[in-house]
């Protein structure tokens, strides 16, 4: 089984290199890369979907905020949360969770 996992890991880790590689290409071949935020959010997006395909049934990643009930204060923009169960607030590439 650990071959397994290894043999996979391997595999996504060289899928995620790829699309880095011709990403950071196409950037560099286009004005776009005048753009740090559009490049930043391009690779944002493709390291949230290489972490979501290993985590476990129940969980969730996407960017957003935390909530702290005890001093309802909420945090800044956060790039990444893994989260488990229902957000407080769930939008279609936003949460907020507690």
């Amino acid at each position: 089984m650990e071959e397994l996992y290894r043999t996979l890991g391997e595999a996504k880790c060289e899928e995620l290199a790829k699309k880095s590689w011709s990403l950071w290409h196409m950037l560099e071949l286009s004005e776009t890369r005048k753009s740090a935020q559009v490049g930043g959010t391009v690779r944002e997006g493709m390291a949230r979907d290489f972490i979501k395909e290993f985590l476990p049934l129940g969980f969730g990643l996407k960017s957003g905020l935390i909530f702290d009930t005890n001093t309802k204060k909420m945090s800044p923009q956060i790039d990444a949360i893994i989260y488990k169960g229902a957000p407080l607030l769930e939008f279609t590439d936003v949460v907020v969770v507690e």
